[in-house]
C-alpha cells in the first residue's frame, strides 16, 4: 500500500507552510505499513521537484487505487486564502480512496468522507465521551468544568489532553525520575504543533539532555495538561483532579492571555465580588439548561464589548495563580510562573505571519485583544514573587524573537518554532532554579 500526498496546484504557498505540511503526512502516517509518495499536478511538478529533491516527487497518477490513502496538501496564499487540489481528492474518493487534507498547522482532517472509529480517539472511554457530540472539536460538558476534543493533531487521551503516558504509573515512579506537569489554554495545549514539536516533548528532550550532560542519576517525563480556553481556575481544577496523586515535582502555569481577553468580557459582579474569571461562551450553556434564552447573556451581540477594566481583570488573574501556586506548594511541588506570549506584543513580523494573523484573526475579540499587550506589560512591572517562584516572561521573549520565522499562526496559537522557543526559556529556569540548587535531591522546604 502506498500513501499519496498531493502538492496543491498554487505555487505561492510559502515554503513553512509547505514543510509543516510535509511533516504532518510523515508524523501522521509513520506508523501504517506502508509507502509515502508524493506527487504534484504536472504544470507545477518542476517547482516542486526543487523545492523538495529528496521527496522525488512523482506526477499525481491517471487513476488512484481504493487501497491507497490520498492526503491533499492545503495551499495558503495571502489574498486567497487555503486552497488544495481538490480534483485529486474526488477522483481519489470516486475510487474508493481514504482521502484527507492537511492543515498548514500539519492537521490531518478527512476530505469528503466521515472520522474513522480510529481517528475519533477515546470517544467511548468515558460516559461524558460518550455522552458528548462525535466530533472532531469542540467543548463539551463535564461535572467540573468542560472538556474539549481536538483530533487531528495528535494522540489525546480520554480527558483531551496531549499525554500518551500513564497517571497511575507515573504515580509509582522512583525517586529519580521527576515529572513536570504544565498548564494552560490552547496555545499550552500547542494546536498548531504536531505531538513532537510541542514544547512540551522539547522541554523533555531538554530535561533529560541536560542531566545526561551532567551524568546526573535523574530523569524527566514532561506532561501536558493544557486545554482550550482554560483560565487559571481550570487549571486548579485540572490539578486537584488529575496530578494530587501524581503529585508532579514541577508545576509550569503557561498562561494569561484567556484571563486576560475572558476577564474583559465576564460579568463584573463575578468578577469584582469574588475574582472569578470565565469563559462567557458557557453562559449559553446556562441557557441551555435552565431554557432562559429570554434573558440576554453578559455579551449579547457581536462583536463582544468589553465591560472589566484591565487592572481589575489583572487582579483576579494574579491573586487565582498565587492560590494555584500555593496548591501545587502544599502537595509537595515546584512552582514555575509562566506569562505566555501574544502576538500583539511582536514587534516585527514576517510577511507570512502578519497575512496568517489576518487571515486567523478571531475579529469578535480583537479590539480588546489588543489591549493583551499593555496588560501584560502592566503585570511584569507589578508582580512581585518570592525567590522561590521562578518567573518566566515568554510574551517579552518572544517579541523580539526571531522576526523573520513564522512563529505565531494567529493571535496567540504558536507554530513550531515558537513552541521551540518556549521549550528553551522553561528548561533554562527549571535548570537553574530546581536543578543547579539540588532541590531534585531531597523534599522542597
Amino acid at each position: 500500500m502506498t500513501v499519496r500526498a498531493v502538492f496543491p496546484l498554487e505555487v505561492s504557498t510559502p515554503i513553512e507552510i509547505l514543510r509543516q505540511e510535509v511533516e504532518g503526512v510523515r508524523t501522521h502516517f509513520a506508523g501504517v505499513d506502508a509507502g509515502l509518495s508524493f506527487v504534484a499536478p504536472d504544470a507545477v511538478l518542476p517547482r516542486y521537484r526543487s523545492l523538495f529533491p529528496d521527496l522525488n516527487v512523482a506526477p499525481v497518477p491517471r487513476r488512484f487505487a481504493a487501497d491507497e490513502p490520498v492526503v491533499l496538501l492545503e495551499s495558503y496564499d495571502d489574498k486567497a486564502g487555503y486552497n488544495a487540489h481538490w480534483e485529486s481528492g474526488d477522483r481519489a474518493h470516486q475510487a474508493g480512496a481514504t482521502t484527507s487534507s492537511v492543515k498548514f498547522s500539519g492537521r490531518v482532517v478527512p476530505y469528503r468522507r466521515d472520522w474513522s472509529p480510529a481517528e475519533l480517539q477515546n470517544m467511548d472511554a468515558n460516559v461524558f465521551n460518550q455522552l458528548s457530540p462525535r466530533e472532531p472539536w469542540g467543548f463539551y460538558y463535564f461535572p467540573f468544568g468542560y472538556l474539549f476534543r481536538f483530533l487531528g493533531i495528535g494522540p489525546i487521551n480520554s480527558f483531551g489532553c496531549r499525554i500518551t503516558h500513564s497517571l497511575p504509573e507515573l504515580a509509582r515512579r522512583e525517586a529519580n525520575h521527576k515529572v513536570v506537569a504544565c498548564f494552560g489554554g490552547s496555545a499550552g495545549w500547542s494546536m498548531f504543533c504536531l505531538h513532537h514539536q510541542m514544547y512540551t516533548e522539547l522541554l523533555q528532550q531538554r530535561l533529560n539532555a541536560c542531566c545526561a550532560e551532567r551524568k546526573l542519576d535523574l530523569r524527566f517525563t514532561v506532561l501536558n495538561f493544557g486545554q482550550h480556553g482554560h483560565v487559571v481556575m481550570n487549571e486548579m481544577t485540572s490539578y486537584t483532579n488529575f496530578c494530587w496523586d501524581l503529585k508532579p515535582d514541577i508545576v509550569v502555569a503557561h498562561d494569561g492571555y484567556n484571563d486576560a481577553v475572558y476577564g474583559q468580557l465576564c460579568d463584573a459582579r463575578v468578577l469584582g465580588d469574588w475574582d472569578v474569571i470565565y469563559q462567557e461562551n458557557l453562559e449559553g450553556w446556562s441557557q441551555i439548561l435552565h431554557q432562559t434564552a429570554d434573558i440576554p447573556r453578559t455579551q449579547s451581540s457581536l462583536p463582544y464589548r468589553a465591560i472589566n477594566q484591565p487592572v481589575r481583570v489583572l487582579k483576579a488573574y494574579a491573586k487565582r495563580k498565587r492560590q494555584f501556586a500555593q496548591i501545587v506548594r502544599a502537595n509537595g511541588g515546584m512552582f514555575v510562573w509562566g506569562l505566555q506570549p501574544a502576538a500583539s506584543s511582536r514587534k516585527k513580523r514576517s510577511a507570512v505571519e502578519a497575512g496568517l494573523l489576518r487571515h486567523n484573526r478571531n475579529n469578535d475579540v480583537a479590539p480588546f485583544a489588543q489591549n493583551v499587550e499593555g496588560m501584560f506589560r502592566i503585570l511584569r512591572q507589578s508582580l512581585k514573587l518570592d525567590e522561590d517562584t521562578p518567573f518566566v516572561d515568554c510574551d517579552a521573549a518572544m517579541s523580539t524573537h526571531a522576526p523573520d520565522q513564522l512563529v505565531f499562526g494567529d493571535d496567540v496559537h504558536l507554530m513550531p518554532p515558537g513552541d521551540a522557543l518556549l521549550a528553551e526559556l522553561y528548561a533554562d529556569a527549571i535548570v537553574e532554579a530546581y536543578i543547579d540548587k539540588g532541590r531534585w535531591r531531597g523534599a522542597l522546604q
